[in-house]
């Protein structure tokens, strides 16, 4: 599949006008995006993203040296994402001190190009760029006149490193089971089904090895940035040179033990070691391909002072660092995804939110439009893999068949607010009942098939469930209300819910009731043999049951209503507006 958009600005508003076929006139359509910066910066704030695979970087210069943060989205350390650790290369004479310096995020390979002159008139040009296919980062440069090179490897965090010959290694890695999914699986009053919870932790083992052609081994210390202390491992080079190879080849596994993640480490580092001009050929033409699976260009031509077409380059930029994360197993997550930029790298804002789906689904919807099954799959593939969780939960907590995802669950999918009463909810009242957001995952992974043809036998069980824990929770609800599963008209009676975060004690919230309608009308609307009839007669069945979208009349208008009725709303900072979900 592949779009093209172009939208020019007429009277004050982006009108988009689809074209049949690519503008020839853009050949070079990207370029005009790439973003270029004329002075250093001094600190990660002032950053570039880039990275392929599952390896992203922040890229930034200041008036003495060049830095990364390299991340993944999945390097854990059990409890959050972590940033793996940090490169400093400096040179001499410094080139990036002077007037002529560039930095330039090269958008059509993801690269970022940094150019200057030292004070001698020595020009050097980098390149920093990451292995779409595999998990090695380059930084390769050249000078017109020799010059020396320090590389360090500088660890913020918890991660063990050493020098190694005339290499720096470095990892973290937990030995065995995760010590938090133990204690969430108590906290959760879990521990019946223990053996349905995953363990994406166990023997989890990231870092890497950073080594160049002409760097040899220099000395272990300490390094200081944004004022914080780190440790530090530095490579040099013991003669000058016109020419910087440097690279980090980096290992995320579960490992069995510390020397199979090492041999394997060192495994690829070698492999690779001679295949850099291949690598760099085949990770462009990947870029390529993703740049032509769509396009929005918005008012050719124009510029920065154009803030339309300012949206159009943020989308590209955007798009940039999604496909940071084509072969992940964890999804990106919403609050920065691998490309926190803080003093402190690992400071995130609602990082103790985990995957909130309410949150990460608009990650992942514009995947579908925009051509990027590869991408949509890795949030995709997150929630089938804890369906079998998900399944066990309903049954061991409520006795029924069906499968719920909590709106917070961590990594391993379990609640992130765990439950004080074994009743199987989350605790707060904003939350203990909001369940719809699992729905547009589904409804996300229903649509991957029309899309993408993606092969939908892993995701069909998973919106089946949801059906059936919602049909089965709720007519044993109204039961030991009423005395009756269904209302008067035959109809499911959803109480209590939430809509969303913003209405508690909900009956029929208006979300869950269109996210049923829409996941059910999707399960009916597959090919007859992509489900055995017995499944399809009971999305028929339950299609009947659904109560309609509520409606009510507010200051003279007849329109939405979040519920069709509520016990109480939330009157703080998260003003939300179910009814336009």
């Amino acid at each position: 599949m592949k779009h093209t958009l172009i939208a020019p600005l007429l009277f004050g508003s982006a009108l988009l006008a689809a074209a049949a076929s690519p503008p020839p006139e853009f050949p070079g359509w990207l370029d005009s995006y790439n973003v270029v910066w004329t002075v250093p910066g001094a600190k990660a704030l002032h950053s570039m993203p880039c990275g392929g695979g599952n390896v992203a970087l922040n890229v930034w210069t200041t008036p003495e040296a060049l830095l990364f943060y390299i991340a993944s989205p999945d390097s854990w350390n059990g409890r959050t994402q972590v940033k793996m650790g940090r490169v400093r290369l400096t040179l001499s004479p410094n080139p990036f001190a002077g007037d002529s310096f560039r930095q330039e995020q090269h958008l059509a390979d993801n690269s970022v190009r940094i150019s200057g002159r030292a004070a001698d008139g020595t020009q050097v040009k980098l390149r920093v760029w990451v292995d779409a296919f595999q998990p090695v980062v380059h930084v390769e440069g050249e000078s017109d006149r020799p010059v020396s090179a320090t590389a360090a490897l500088e660890l913020p965090g918890d991660a063990e490193g050493r020098l190694d010959g005339n290499t720096a290694v470095w990892r973290f890695r937990i030995d065995g089971p995760s010590p938090q999914r133990l204690d969430l699986i108590g906290k959760n009053h879990a521990a019946a089904i223990a053996d349905a919870v995953p363990d994406p932790m166990a023997n989890h083992t990231w870092g890497g090895r950073l080594s160049g052609a002409g760097f040899t081994a220099g000395a272990a210390g300490e390094a200081v940035n944004e004022g914080i202390q780190s440790r530090a491992w530095t490579l040099t080079t013991p003669t000058h040179t016109t020419r910087i190879d440097l690279r980090a080849t980096l290992r995320i596994a579960q490992d069995a033990s510390v020397d199979v993640w090492e041999r394997e480490v060192a495994a690829l580092e070698t492999r690779t070691r001679g295949t850099a001009d291949a690598d760099r050929a085949r990770t462009a033409a990947w870029w390529a391909g993703f740049w032509d699976r769509s396009h929005i260009v918005v008012n050719p031509g124009k510029s920065a002072d154009d803030p339309a077409w300012e949206a159009g380059r943020n989308y590209q930029l955007f798009r940039a660092m999604l496909a940071a994360n084509r072969s992940g197993v964890m999804p990106t997550l919403f609050n920065g995804g691998p490309f926190l930029l803080e003093a402190k790298p690992d400071d995130r804002q609602w990082g103790h939110a985990g995957f909130t789906a309410q949150n990460q689904r608009l990650v992942h919807w514009p995947m579908l439009k925009s051509g990027d099954a590869d991408l949509l799959a890795v949030g995709l593939n997150f929630y089938q893999a804890r369906h079998g969780l998900a399944l066990a939960w309903a049954k061991h907590f409520w006795g029924i068949d069906g499968a719920v995802f909590h709106e917070d669950i961590d990594l391993f999918g379990l609640p992130v607010y765990t439950t004080k009463d074994a009743s199987g909810h989350t605790d707060p009242v904003c939350l203990r009942y909001h369940y719809v957001s699992g729905i547009e995952f589904a409804l996300m992974m229903l649509q991957s098939g029309s899309y993408f043809g993606t092969d939908l036998r892993p995701y069909v069980p998973v919106a089946d469930g949801m059906l059936r824990f919602f049909d089965q929770f709720y007519r044993a609800r109204h039961k030991a209300a009423a005395g009756v599963e269904l209302d008067a008209n035959g109809r499911l009676v959803l109480y209590p819910g939430n809509a969303v975060e913003s209405h508690a004690g909900t009956t029929n919230d208006a979300p869950t009731v269109a996210g049923l309608t829409a996941l059910t009308d999707a399960l009916l609307a597959l090919p007859a043999d992509a489900a055995p009839a017995e499944r399809r007669a009971f999305w028929t069945a339950f299609r009947a049951t659904l109560p309609p979208v509520p409606v009510h009349d507010w200051k003279g208008a007849h329109q939405l209503a979040p519920a069709q009725s509520w016990e109480s709303q939330r009157s703080d900072f998260n003003m939300e507006l179910p009814h336009l979900y």
